[in-house]
């Protein structure tokens, strides 16, 4: 009411500059063959800019230009990619690219979001597209890859100093190459073959590891959609597959390396057959028995065997037997997986040949069949076996086997003693330390002996208490008492049997002397030794594994333990200060330096201990030692000198 809103004047209108000439002739060109033009017009304004070169060799750039368009005929094909001459000749810088490869990429870069100047100008300011020096000799790859123009640098004559390798130019262009995967399914048989299963793609996801050029930002995942089994792999080297469970098989999760396969495979496409594990699918078979004129039978025995290649879950091993029931009616089950079984009655013949009283039904289904199920069992298509008498009647069983024959009277023993890694050291047991107290039979409960590691069983003995005696100072092993069967033994081809008997360690104490002389074989006292146990050794075993021992005024050293222990390295190489490393590795175990139960025994000292053979290491003599020269005493102090004052009388 009596206002008025009054607007202020629009601004002025700013005026835009005129376009130029060359700006008007630009307007009409797509994006791509903007950039092509003003590109080349920059070069053609630096083309005379350089200082001409007589070492040029115009017949060499047409040489490697054909063997670069042959190698991409030859990788690619014919249809997979066209070589552009950037520029043709000096005189056509203007000229604008032909040929179908340089249409199909205007084609692909003329979208909307290549409308925007800002993408323009950089695609523009891009290394790849800048202006080349005279005499340089590049290929440069260009493709559309995840909507984007790109390009890889393959050959630089002026940064390698060197013609491009054809080797080298094929193994680059071929990650361009199209490849195809395809995939076939087979389940694992007992056989190893792979029996074809047929898998929907709905059932199969296949995720493939992004490459750096393919698009999708690198080091991600993606699905790639299989059709019948086959897809078009991206630029990705690792795939990751997965197979949903079936019926007939579990699920799987299978990593795939396509560069392996890649290297496997030529015509690029890649066959991967997939092995399934199969299942304990439970089946049922239903048997119909019936006469001639149609009437069923009961109480009439089915038998089944399975032919044709199965699986390792299949319970109808070798064959199975059924009964049929009031309505004549014999139900065969089993779990896994087998292609054929032939049933028939008790007493035909396997024939096979599809007569009345048998017949072969196929048992493996094809995925995706329905089938009734009962009991947790899938109903397979029943069989009616006809025939027209009764059947005959099932052979006799055949007699038992005659029993084994008695066992051999030989029985030979051998002995060792358990190490503490677990393996056997053998050891000689002396005959009038082993003795056998059998248990019944016509020894009667009599104590046999050994005779050469030998002894005579009674023919009907069942078992016998083995006896080794041991546990003495001298002895390697501690006593032992143990019952065996004879069904236990093992039997030669000669009639007799053996039998190894497991001893455990003893702890015997063993005394290794060790004497240390120079060269002169004046003995050393106050050397210090070191020792370093090697070898394996028993449970019982004291022996430190390094120890070190000081010789006494007679220049030896004791080592004492007890146990068992392979060998010692003994060596004085501490005390010297000399450099001198004498040094010398000892066998202990008794039975491998000739010391056997049969043969000499070693020496016991007077406080039970096992005598080794003397081990004398030989070293250099001490040096006398020379005392240091006494320091000079210093002067004694001079008085100090008075002088006399002058004057006179």
């Amino acid at each position: 009411d009596g206002f008025e809103f009054l607007r202020s004047p629009p601004p002025p209108a700013e005026k835009k500059p005129r376009a130029s000439a060359s700006e008007k002739k630009l307007r009409h060109l797509r994006p791509a063959e903007r950039i092509a033009l003003q590109m080349n017009s920059k070069k053609e304004r630096l083309w005379h800019d350089h200082q001409m070169t007589t070492r040029q060799n115009a017949d060499k750039y047409d040489q490697y230009t054909k063997m670069a368009t042959d190698v991409l005929e030859e990788v690619l094909g014919a249809d997979g990619g066209q070589v552009i001459i950037v520029p043709g000749s000096k005189e056509a810088w203007d000229e604008r690219p032909s040929g179908r490869a340089w249409d199909l990429l205007c084609q692909r870069t003329d979208r909307k979001k290549w409308q925007d100047e800002a993408k323009l100008e950089h695609v523009a300011s891009d290394k790849s597209f800048s202006s080349a020096r005279l005499g340089a000799f590049e290929l440069q790859a260009v493709f559309i890859r995840g909507g984007e123009l790109r390009s890889i640098l393959l050959h630089s004559k002026i940064r390698s100093r060197r013609w491009p390798s054809r080797a080298k130019l094929v193994r680059m262009l071929s990650a361009f190459a199209r490849r195809d995967l395809v995939l076939t399914y087979g389940v694992r048989c007992t056989d190893g073959s792979l029996r074809s299963a047929r898998v929907d793609d709905a059932r199969v996801a296949l995720a493939v590891e992004a490459g750096e050029d393919s698009g999708d930002g690198g080091g991600g995942e993606r699905d790639l959609p299989l059709h019948g089994g086959a897809a078009e792999l991206p630029s990705c080297t690792v795939g990751h597959l997965t197979v949903r469970a079936h019926d007939d098989w579990e699920e799987l999760r299978k990593t795939l390396d396509f560069e392996r396969l890649a290297s496997t495979s030529s015509g690029g496409r890649l066959e991967v057959e997939i092995a399934l594990q199969p299942t304990r699918r439970a089946f049922e078979l239903p048997v119909t028995v019936q006469s001639a004129t149609g009437a069923r039978k009961s109480g009439v025995q089915v038998v089944a065997k399975p032919l044709g290649r199965r699986t390792e879950l299949l319970t109808l091993r070798s064959s199975a037997e059924a009964v049929t029931d009031a309505a004549g009616v014999a139900r065969l089950r089993w779990n896994g997986h087998v292609e054929r079984v032939w049933v028939g009655l008790a007493g035909h013949a396997a024939s096979g040949d599809g007569d009345e009283g048998d017949a072969t039904v196929d048992t493996w289904p094809e995925p995706g069949t329905q089938l009734p199920r009962k009991d947790g069992h899938d109903v397979l298509r029943g069989v009616t076996l006809t025939f027209s008498s009764a059947p005959a009647a099932p052979p006799p069983p055949k007699p038992p086997p005659p029993p084994p024959p008695p066992l051999a009277t030989a029985l030979v023993f051998s002995f060792a003693v358990r190490c503490s890694n677990g393996s056997l050291q053998p050891v000689d047991v002396p005959d009038s330390r082993v003795s056998i107290e059998t248990a019944g039979g016509d020894g009667g409960g009599d104590s046999l002996p050994a005779l050469w590691s030998t002894i005579q069983l009674p023919p009907n003995a069942s078992e016998f208490e083995l006896k080794v005696a041991g546990g003495a100072p001298t002895d390697d092993w501690e006593r032992l008492e143990r019952r065996v069967e004879t069904k236990s033994l093992r039997r030669s081809i000669s009639g007799g049997a053996s039998l190894e008997v497991v001893l455990d360690g003893s702890h015997r104490r063993f005394d290794l002397p060790v004497e240390v002389v120079d060269t002169r074989g004046e003995p050393q006292a106050g050397v210090k030794l070191s020792t370093l146990a090697l070898g394996r050794r028993t449970a019982a075993c004291s022996l430190p594994t390094v120890s070190t021992e000081v010789t006494d005024a007679a220049g030896v050293a004791h080592f004492r333990w007890s146990g068992h222990a392979e060998r010692l390295m003994v060596s004085a190489r501490e005390g010297r200060g000399d450099g001198d490393e004498g040094g010398e590795t000892v066998e202990l175990w008794p039975s491998k330096i000739g010391i056997a139960p049969s043969g000499p025994a070693l020496r016991l000292t007077s406080d039970g201990h096992s005598l080794l053979p003397a081990v004398r290491l030989r070293v250099q003599p001490k040096a006398p030692v020379v005392p240091p020269a006494p320091k000079p005493s210093p002067p004694p102090p001079q008085p100090p000198v008075q002088e006399e004052e002058e004057g006179g009388d």
